[in-house]
C-alpha cells in the first residue's frame, strides 16, 4: 500500500465511523427518552384517573 492510499483510507474512514457511531447513539438516546416520557405519562394519567396523589421529579403532589 502506497503512502497516499493510506492517507485517502484514513481521511475517507474515519470521518464515516464518527458519523455512524453518533447517529446510532443518538437514535438510542431517542428511543429511551420517548420510552421514559411514555411510561411518565402514562403512570401520571393512571394517577390522575384513579384519584392518587403522587409526588412527580420536583417533589410536587399530582392527582386529585
Amino acid at each position: 500500500m502506497t503512502a497516499q492510499a493510506r492517507d485517502s483510507k484514513a481521511h475517507y474512514s474515519l470521518p464515516f465511523d464518527r458519523m455512524i457511531s453518533t447517529s446510532a447513539s443518538s437514535f438510542i438516546d431517542a428511543r429511551i427518552s420517548l420510552r421514559l416520557t411514555s411510561q411518565a405519562s402514562s403512570q401520571n394519567a393512571a394517577a390522575y384517573g384513579a384519584g392518587n396523589a403522587i409526588s412527580d421529579e420536583h417533589g410536587r403532589r399530582i392527582g386529585r
